[in-house]
């Protein structure tokens, strides 16, 4: 319906009819259709189902819908739209027609009548409103043809382990009475319901499937043939508790009538009529927990299994004060596949006979993982020229098979620490730009002045006669040879300059950050997160005259580290970089913090000063 206010009566009643009857037309005729489709009548509880909302001839104008909260429905992330449009020639007369679709995806919660009541539709100016509707939403009971489960090799798993956990799906495979046929194990996994199911944690392992047959006892105590398909996937839980499989679910078509299509080129069976049944998972008794308390080392970073620990110092001949760049590698023992992704360095500020000798920055390590290990750096400074070495770094990871925690150290490394160069007072000139008296030379005045040095005026100017050309001789020899070497030397590296694109990206790092910042301006924030995430990395790397700009967020904080610029700027950028990849694969950044454009145009001001 339509709501209009009607026109005030100033004239006559007849006039005012006319009116009426007019302003009647013109809305019937302009006015649009609105009306909402279901699916089926009949839903399944925790089957989703499409709820359509058509509005016909809405001039252009995309309708505005207002759902009321039905609690007993649950809808599937943003509604799906579509348009249509036609044109119908009828005895010469041209009608033309338009509808928008709006698809929504839906789940219904409990079984049992489901009312669905009036929705408003608003278009421009005018609000519809559809006709409310119910549905019948039945359990779909998967009796012993279909059910599924998670299982691991153990029950219980510490926090910072890499373990395997296998989604198992039992379909007991359909049998056709009427045409004698068993359907194989890819027709009955075809029968999964890809648009309702959801995997979950198994979702990255979707397209690895093995699958096996199995027997086990139906509900009848029956011994039955069934497809087992498996999906295995490592996980490093991030808190203790019970593994997430809330957003795991299986739907399954499961089939009830197979037919036979023929045709000119093929006759083959097809399945004929299912019905979708919801599986239900089975829970799984794995829980994880922390390491425990008692023996925990000081210098525990949460590893969990077999490590062991090499560490590289470079140069090894050093003054005090200068750096030293730590290379820190850890290697995981443990048998089968692992993840390093969070695994953490040894707390070298926290290290005694370290920490004692050496000056350490606190600022945290972001490493490179290569394989089976994970690689870390770091810059220390002497402190004083009595080091011989760099002391044992040790290493402590808590070990799951034998519940201990074990602490692994790596070798020394020999240094030769020199004392730094020292000035004393009397060797600098004095404030006042004068010579210190060490300095000084005694000079003595003797009669005549400078000319007493000389016997005889004539041997001055003889010898001032003399020098005179041998030094323009010299100046016009030697200077143009090396002037023009100078200006060689110029035009070949202004030559290998332009020829470099390392050198063009060197140059124009800036200026292009800063302009694919603004441009991104109009962008909604995670689009903008997107964007600072990869000029920043992209900045760093032109900066660093590195051959390849892409580089990940530990290259670029590790360039930045080689580079010796400031911690606290280093920590900005991490930050700022963790957050949009964050905002961009999350959805969230941290607490406290915003990924904006402001933020990375002052890092970038910065970094332009220190790189």
């Amino acid at each position: 319906m339509v709501y209009s206010h009607p026109p005030q009566t100033h004239a006559g009643f007849g006039l005012w009819f006319i009116f009426a009857v007019l302003a009647l037309v013109v809305s019937s005729t302009d006015a649009a259709n609105v009306r909402l489709e279901i699916s089926s009548r009949e839903v399944y509880v925790d089957v989703p189902f499409a709820l359509n909302i058509i509005v016909e001839d809405a001039g252009g104008i995309t309708p505005e819908v207002d759902i009321p909260s039905i609690p007993e429905l649950a809808f599937i992330g943003e509604p799906s739209q579509s348009s249509n449009s036609y044109t119908q020639i009828i005895n010469g007369r041209i009608t033309q027609s338009e509808s928008i679709t709006l698809t929504y995806q839906a789940i219904s919660r409990e079984e049992g009548v489901l009312s669905i009541p009036a929705i408003m539709i608003t278009v421009g100016d005018d609000i519809y409103y559809t006709r409310p509707v119910e549905l019948s939403a039945i359990q779909s009971v998967s009796g012993d043809l279909v059910f599924a489960r998670v299982v691991s090799e153990r029950d219980t798993y510490y926090l910072g382990e890499t373990f395997p956990v296998v989604l198992e799906i039992w379909l007991r495979p359909f049998v056709d009475q009427q045409y004698n046929i068993r359907l194989d194990k890819q027709n009955m996994w075809n029968t999964l319901s890809r648009r309702a199911s959801s995997f979950g944690i198994f979702s990255a392992q979707e397209r690895n499937i093995t699958v096996r047959e199995s027997q086990q006892n139906d509900e009848q105590g029956n011994l039955r043939v069934y497809y087992v398909y498996s999906i295995e996937t490592l996980i490093t839980p991030r808190q203790a508790g019970a593994i997430p499989l809330d957003d795991v679910r299986v739907v399954v078509n499961y089939p009830t009538s197979l037919r036979r299509r023929q045709s000119f080129f093929e006759d083959r069976l097809e399945i004929a009529d299912s019905r979708p049944i919801v599986v239900p998972l089975e829970r799984t008794s794995v829980r994880v927990i922390p390491p425990p308390v008692e023996d925990q080392p000081d210098i525990f970073t949460g590893a969990v299994g077999q490590f062991s620990i090499d560490v590289s110092a470079s140069p090894t001949q050093v003054s005090v004060g200068d750096p030293i760049t730590l290379t820190i590698t850890i290697h995981d023992e443990t048998d089968g596949a692992s993840r390093l992704e969070d695994l953490q360095p040894p707390p070298l500020d926290r290290i005694p006979t370290l920490e004692n000798d050496f000056r350490i920055p606190s600022d945290p390590l972001a490493g490179i993982v290569e394989g089976k290990s994970k690689r870390f750096t770091q810059t220390i400074r002497p402190v004083h020229d009595r080091i011989e070495a760099v002391p044992p770094i040790p290493f402590a990871y808590f070990d799951p098979a034998e519940k201990l925690y074990h602490t692994v150290h790596a070798d020394p490394i020999p240094l030769q620490v020199k004392a730094a160069s020292q000035m004393s007072l009397s060797d600098v000139v004095d404030a006042n730009g004068s010579l210190t008296d060490r300095q000084q030379t005694e000079l003595t005045e003797v009669e005549g002045g400078l000319l007493a040095n000389f016997t005889e005026i004539e041997e001055l100017l003889a010898q001032h006669r003399q020098r005179m050309p041998r030094l323009l001789i010299v100046c016009l020899l030697v200077i143009p040879p090396f002037l023009y070497i100078g200006l060689l030397a110029v035009q070949l590296r202004m030559k290998k300059r332009h020829g470099d694109p390392s050198y063009q990206r060197y140059r124009d790092a800036f200026r292009t950050a800063k302009k694919q910042l603004n441009q991104a301006q109009s962008e909604n924030t995670q689009c903008q997160a997107e964007v600072i995430g990869t000029v920043m990395r992209t900045y760093i790397a032109d900066r660093c005259r590195l051959i390849s700009s892409s580089i990940t967020t530990e290259e670029a904080i590790l360039q930045l580290r080689e580079n010796h610029v400031s911690s606290d700027l280093i920590k900005n950028v991490e930050q700022l970089l963790l957050d949009c990849e964050q905002l961009t694969f999350a959805g969230h950044a941290s607490e406290g913090s915003e990924t904006q454009i402001p933020q990375a145009m002052s890092c970038l001001k910065k970094l332009e000063r220190e790189i």
